[in-house]
């Protein structure tokens, strides 16, 4: 597993981000998949214009799919072909204003997704 920010500078909300730097900080990940060659990507927080899911999915041209949870929350996939090889893209609700505990709804229609996705 590995883990890391879109943008490598930190903000006290994402009103004060600078989302046009995640075209600066993509050299980084780029080569950081490279070596990790994932066959899926989980992103936290799924935004439709300031998420690290919307710009690797607009990035790679995905076709955005989704599956709805309670109240507004959704789990947000894509797959993409990145690198020459297809790799699952997840946008998760963002994890400050969503609990997944004992959350059997998101568990479930996650597993759903990486066995409908990745057999």
């Amino acid at each position: 597993m590995f883990s890391t920010n879109l943008i490598f500078e930190t903000t006290k909300s994402a009103d004060t981000l600078n989302f046009g730097l995640a075209g600066l900080c993509w050299s980084v990940h780029e080569s950081a998949l490279s070596v990790i060659q994932p066959e899926v990507i989980i992103t936290c927080g799924n935004d439709q214009e300031k998420s690290a899911f919307s710009f690797i999915a607009d990035l790679y041209c995905g076709k955005i799919e989704q599956k709805f949870l309670s109240g507004t929350f959704t789990i947000k996939y894509s797959k993409i072909f990145i690198q020459n090889r297809t790799t699952l893209l997840i946008g998760l609700p963002h994890l400050s204003r969503f609990e997944i505990r004992d959350n059997e709804d998101f568990k479930r229609k996650l597993l759903n997704i990486l066995e409908e996705n990745n057999g």
